[in-house]
């Protein structure tokens, strides 16, 4: 029963979780793209 009271919370959790690191891998790529761009435009 404790278990299954805990499962929304834990699925809220997880998503906002998974978002943050969606959003350090979108974060991680425009970086990477912009240091590129950078570097063949010299």
């Amino acid at each position: 029963m404790v278990h299954q009271a805990l499962l929304p919370f834990n699925r809220q959790f997880h998503s906002k979780f998974t978002r943050n690191d969606k959003l350090k891998k979108m974060k991680n790529i425009l970086k990477i793209q912009a240091s590129t761009i950078l570097f063949f435009s010299q």
